[in-house]
């Protein structure tokens, strides 16, 4: 058929046409023919929530899923600390103004001013011979304090924790090295354990976690690790985990094969 020719309104080919045009509109609704059960409001908030992760991912350069896990939980883990801040600094403000009129822009500079300045005053001070076991400890409180609230908000939000704090249970390494204290203290080597999330990032202890062992081990040992003992005077002060291991024998592959 030529492409200048005209189609007869009588024939078959016109009349399909026809009809498909209108069925096809009989499927479409008018403006205020829509009711509001048509909208999921399930919908709009994953289309919101969609574009909110993709302008994250491109500001902060996310590479992966796990990578995308830990920027969240570090963001939430700064705005926690940033909120003690300058509740701090608030209070500080009440006391020496005693004014509760308090500037909001004011308290907020402040507040990031003492976010800044207090990990340096903390650092000098874990130098001096009186200060080291002090910050040592207070680190370590402020930091499980900052985390549990963190892993909260996290938890509300819906979000996976096992993809930053994964179950370190059945996870193997190396023993790397005495502890400091060696053969007296109840942990008496370190071991390198990989695949650790959260806890592989610490600025202190890396991947490097305080082990102990009912059998015998030494440096060089593969170990994996039977217990995560969360509650221990030692984690507390270090905030990071203590580990019973196990060296890795060919009936530790079985059972850790089974």
């Amino acid at each position: 058929m030529s492409t200048n020719s005209k189609v007869s309104q009588d024939s078959d080919e016109y009349r399909k046409w026809k009809e498909g045009v209108s069925k096809s509109s009989s499927k479409l609704k008018s403006p205020s023919e829509i009711e509001e059960v048509d909208i999921s409001f399930k919908e709009i908030n994953q289309v919101l929530r969609d574009r909110i992760i993709l302008s994250f991912d491109d500001f902060f350069g996310v590479t992966d899923y796990q990578d995308r896990a830990k920027k969240i939980y570090y963001l939430i883990n700064f705005s926690v600390y940033y909120f003690l801040c300058c509740c701090s600094a608030y209070f500080y403000y009440n006391y020496s103004v005693q004014d509760y009129q308090f500037p909001i822009l004011f308290i907020m500079f402040v507040g990031l001013i003492t976010a800044i300045t207090f990990p340096i005053f903390l650092l000098i001070a874990g130098f001096t011979v009186t200060g080291g076991a002090f910050v040592g400890i207070l680190t370590g409180f402020f930091g499980w304090f900052i985390g549990s609230i963190s892993r909260l908000i996290y938890r509300l939000l819906g979000l996976d924790v096992q993809l930053i704090y994964p179950n370190l249970v059945g996870k193997s390494g190396v023993v790397s090295k005495h502890n400091l204290i060696g053969r007296f203290s109840k942990y008496p080597f370190t071991a390198k354990i990989d695949s650790t999330g959260i806890y592989g990032d610490s600025i202190l202890y890396r991947d490097y976690f305080a082990i102990r062992s009912d059998e015998k081990v030494e440096i060089g040992t593969p170990i994996q690790v039977v217990e995560h003992e969360k509650r221990t005077l030692l984690s507390f002060i270090k905030n990071h985990p203590t580990l019973k291991v196990l060296p890795i024998t060919k009936d530790t592959e079985g059972v850790a094969n089974d």
